[in-house]
């Protein structure tokens, strides 16, 4: 019995198949600017008493130098460098917002895709791969839960993590079941 792909299955292949070349030009010139944009996010977060606890917390623990950890310009294991940028760049509710899903979708994607990139030392059209996937996979997941989803729980951390497992699977460079399994634990993740 033949059955259909899964919509795991489907997102996992396509963006496994995806390519720098297949975007275009203005697609990859607006994903320019959503990084930089999220970067002074990140900046103008640093003095606010949570990122600063969480920096606190970061230069307590011991790890790899494996990602930069924005506000502070140091270096950390890429999972501490995620969250504290992740915090840093969402709270002064500057970053990004897409109007209809009611999305923040840097600040959930870009951190994760950012220091899966420096971990693995991608090239800056696999950055960018990463975070299109990101991008994509986060606001789909968003609208397809819909406005309502927003009056009990926050889109930007439900639908982001499906972004941010996305984003950082292809800057992995994983294949379709690594990829499909990172998007279930991304649905386990925010249940």
């Amino acid at each position: 019995m033949l059955t259909s792909p899964t919509i795991s299955q489907r997102l996992a292949q396509f963006f496994c198949a995806l390519r720098y070349e297949d975007l275009p030009d203005d697609l990859v010139y607006r994903l320019k600017t959503f990084f930089l944009d999220w970067l002074a996010s990140a900046f103008a977060g640093v003095s606010q008493p949570p990122t600063q606890s969480m920096l606190s917390l970061a230069k307590d623990m011991e790890g790899t130098q494996e990602a930069t950890i924005i506000p502070a310009n140091t270096k950390h294991l890429s999972l501490i460098a995620a969250l504290v940028n992740g915090a840093s760049s969402h709270v002064r509710e500057m970053d990004d917002l897409h109007r209809q899903s009611i999305f923040h979708p840097a600040a959930a994607i870009l951190p994760a895709v950012f220091a899966a990139a420096e971990k693995a030392h991608v090239s800056g059209r696999d950055l960018i791969l990463g975070i299109v996937t990101g991008y994509e996979t986060g606001i789909r997941a968003a609208l397809a839960a819909g406005k309502s989803h927003y009056e009990y729980w926050h889109t930007t951390a439900t639908c982001g993590t499906f972004g941010a497992a996305a984003g950082a699977a292809k800057v992995l460079g994983l294949d379709t079941g690594p990829f499909m399994w990172a998007l279930g634990s991304a649905g386990t993740q925010s249940s």
